[in-house]
């Protein structure tokens, strides 16, 4: 019998051939780092369930009598198999076991503590769900995916107004510091003054949270004792200091005498008075020039000093207050009047700064914000917070601090998380020399720095964030999820074990008397079982199984609701290049909410969606292949997978299609830095099995890519 030879052909022009990668990593990887089941209990690291109970314990009573510590957990192998599991309608799990530590103390008269006891022990928490060897979780005897969810990711967001976005409205802009935990932190401008919101309570003035932060002097006592009540808050000029530059002046009796030096760094700047030689009483310069590099040239040429004359003031601000003796006569930004320079003169005032203010490439809104505000130092502050937060209540200082302390200066009450520290450094150009794991609370420089950029942004320096950008969204998969499940759960937990800790029988009790662990269960449990983003597996065909682990959903709890979301964030986005499928989406209500990710997609430890490429050195595809975020590829020349290259990698053409940040251009073959590694890199599984999918209509790979997934 004639053997026949089969043979495979080949239609694309490129000869590269990459690999596909594990397509359900999204689902292990996720819950592996949750659970660490495998890892010494000694050398885990601080992530998933590890983290929820290192930082829910210790655990101390009202009186300091008891403490209750954590010191590792374990976890059972399972009793039954997947098999077992589904036959026997049961949950394919392990059981968590915590071994905690109960320590007690007697406290003497003077308030000195010694121990007395401590007591260790094991305790069961409960049945914590497995993940199968195929991504999913057996619930009560029935395949069920838990859906991975795309949100905002945490850090600071810079935007305009919703009211911006009508005709004929002004535009105002707005920051945003978003934690994982604690309050939302928004600054926003209105008619020429910033404003502060604490979780979107009634606005003051910024500089009232400025003053409750530490002057320089006392920056090494906050950071050794925030609650100390001596610590001095930032003052005007230190405030002024951070956003404006100084201009020096003495009087000699005629003019207002400055060093030429004072206007370095002030590109553009444009004058409101005329700059005089104060040898021959030339102009070096007139009202209204623009110091730009050729003009300081030729100004610093003529003369190293300038002169104003006094009636050239008027409009100008003061940098410093002024004062006689202890008393202040004008407050730092001051408008300079007439009545001013009379005031100045009689008083014998030699020596003023002034605040570098043009009103065109430099505003005064943060001058007129401290003008508006009616706080005056660190205390007074520190109660308009208080009464911001909590009306009605009459507070004290000390409970002004703490309350202070807790909107982002106590790990207690707030967690910027590993995430929203890596993005807030990135936006905001911090290099703390940290990692960002190790600095989840805010800073003193967060503030100035959010503050400068906002203002750089209403002067035209800088540009608001796109939201709907893939570098300002991120994944939640699995295993953070059901962390965040085990959190609430640990807080209701935290709340009963406080009063148990207080029982006047404490001293006879052991660990697992004083620890209830229903209400972490019953919360897992309603998870799993009744959750949005928990689902019945789809097992129509083994492609409608893998593009259910590889869904991402914008809806679920703490995620969009189907029925307000617009059409901005439902719609296909440059940053969706090789990260989501612009094909392959529900129709009807759901459309654009949920996507699926691209065939090499991958997720980044901070939930960043990748997508890789293959580096071109002069012209020739290298075997090096990288993965970059949204931002990351920002400036790069990214030619197209399909882009025709001979057998040894060069590219065959002179002149390529490229995208250059996210738009599409023709690029000289040299200038490309990174190729695709695949023409099917930009859509799914799914869309990808359709043939010749680049000659169908959009609205037709749709449906086709759906249907695909409900062949039997």
């Amino acid at each position: 019998m004639a053997v026949i030879q089969k043979f495979r052909k080949s239609f694309g022009k490129s000869f590269l051939q990459t690999p596909l990668p594990d397509l359900v990593e999204i689902q292990y990887n996720s819950y592996k780092d949750f659970l660490q089941a495998d890892v010494d209990p000694q050398n885990r690291k601080n992530m998933g369930l590890q983290n929820v109970f290192s930082s829910m314990f210790p655990i101390k009573d009202y009186a300091g009598i008891a403490d209750l510590e954590f010191v590792e957990y374990t976890l059972d192998k399972p009793v039954y198999n997947v098999k077992e599991c589904m036959l026997r309608n049961m949950t394919y799990s392990s059981k968590l076991k915590l071994k905690l530590r109960l320590i007690l103390w007697d406290i003497a008269e003077d308030g000195k503590k010694t121990l007395r006891d401590i007591k260790e022990q094991e305790i069961f928490m409960g049945e914590v769900p497995l993940m199968t060897e195929r991504g999913s979780f057996i619930a009560s005897g029935v395949e069920r995916v838990i859906v991975s969810q795309m949100h905002r990711a945490q850090g600071v967001v810079f935007a305009t107004t919703k009211e911006a976005k009508i005709a004929g409205n002004p535009i105002t802009y707005t920051a945003r510091i978003i934690p994982e935990h604690g309050s939302w932190i928004d600054f926003e401008e209105s008619k020429g003054v910033i404003y502060v919101r604490i979780d979107r309570r009634r606005k003051v003035p910024a500089t009232v949270l400025l003053r409750c932060l530490p002057a320089a002097e006392d920056e090494k006592k906050f950071a050794a004792d925030p609650r100390k009540p001596t610590i001095r808050g930032m003052s005007d000029t230190e405030i002024l200091s951070a956003f404006y530059n100084r201009i020096p002046l003495k009087f000699d009796g005629k003019m207002w005498a400055g060093s030429v030096d004072a206007f370095a760094g002030l590109d553009k700047y444009r004058l409101n008075y005329d700059l005089i030689n104060p040898k021959d009483k030339k102009a070096l310069a007139s009202k209204g020039d623009r110091l730009n590099a050729k003009r300081m040239a030729k100004i610093t040429a003529a003369s190293k000093e300038f002169g104003i004359l006094p009636e050239s003031l008027i409009g100008e601000y003061l940098f410093d207050p002024i004062m006689s003796g202890d008393e202040v006569v004008f407050q730092a930004g001051t408008e300079i009047t007439d009545e001013v320079l009379s005031d100045l003169d009689k008083m014998g005032v030699k020596e003023i700064s002034l605040i570098a203010i043009d009103n065109t490439t430099v505003t005064a809104h943060m001058r007129n914000t401290l003008v508006a505000d009616k706080t005056t130092n660190r205390e007074e502050a520190l109660i308009e917070i208080y009464n911001i937060i909590r009306p009605g209540e009459r507070p004290t200082l000390e409970a002004a601090i703490n309350l202070f302390l807790r909107q982002g200066f106590d790990a207690a009450f707030y967690d910027l998380s590993a995430v929203g520290r890596f993005k807030m450094n990135k936006r905001l150009k911090i290099d703390s020399g940290k990692k960002p794991e190790d600095e989840r609370l805010l800073t003193k420089s967060d503030f100035l720095a959010v503050l400068k950029t906002l203002t750089n942004i209403i002067d035209h320096k800088d540009t608001v964030d796109d939201i709907d950008n893939l570098s300002n969204r991120r994944v939640r998969a699995v295993g953070e999820l059901l962390e965040q499940n085990f959190r609430t759960g640990m807080v209701r937990i935290e709340r009963l074990v406080r009063e148990s800790l207080s029982s006047p029988n404490i001293a006879n009790m052991q660990p697992q008397d004083v620890i209830n662990v229903k209400p972490l269960m019953s919360l897992v449990s309603e998870f799993l079982g009744t959750s949005q983003l928990s689902q019945f597996m789809d097992a129509d065909n083994p492609l409608s199984e893998l593009e259910h682990k590889r869904r991402i959903s914008a809806l679920g709890p703490g995620g969009l609701n189907r029925d307000r979301a617009g059409i901005d964030v439902r719609d296909v986005h440059p940053t969706h290049y090789g990260r989501l499928c612009p094909i392959h989406t529900p129709e009807g209500a759901n459309i654009g909410l949920i996507n699926h990710l691209a065939t090499y997609a991958r997720v980044n430890p901070y939930g960043f969606i990748e997508t890789p490429y293959y580096v071109v050195e002069n012209g020739r595809v290298t075997d090096k292949m990288v993965y970059l975020t949204a931002d990351e590829e920002l400036g790069h020349k990214i030619a197209q997978g399909n882009t025709p290259t001979a057998k040894d990698g060069t590219l065959a053409e002179d002149t390529v299609t490229a995208r250059v940040d996210g738009e599409f251009t023709m690029v000289p073959k040299e200038e490309i830095d990174l190729i695709d590694v695949a023409p099917r890199q930009v859509v799914s599984i799914a869309t990808g099995l359709i043939p010749f999918v680049e000659n169908d209509d959009a609205n037709r790979a749709l449906m086709g890519s759906n249907m695909q997934r409900q062949a039997v």
